[in-house]
């Protein structure tokens, strides 16, 4: 799925503007997975800061979360996808 094509992006942003940056993350996500396989290329060191990025998000976000007193179910709607 080529996220720069699809029409998915534009209805999520119209449904929530959170949600297309979610929508967008995740899609980043599935390019970071994929670059999983080079053995040698830029891919490897930017793929690795980009997971770790990632990581540090969610768990400012679950941080976040609790602070809130949000369940524990709104907490994984707001999380991204990880690697």
């Amino acid at each position: 799925r080529d996220i720069y094509h699809s029409r998915e992006g534009v209805e999520q942003y119209r449904e929530n503007p959170s949600a297309f940056e979610k929508w967008v993350e995740d899609g980043s996500m599935a390019i970071i997975r994929r670059s999983k396989q080079v053995t040698m290329g830029p891919e490897v060191p930017l793929g690795y800061l980009l997971a770790k990025e990632a990581e540090i998000k969610a768990v400012q976000m679950i941080a976040s979360g609790l602070r809130a007193g949000q369940e524990e179910d709104q907490i994984r709607r707001r999380l991204r996808a990880l690697i």
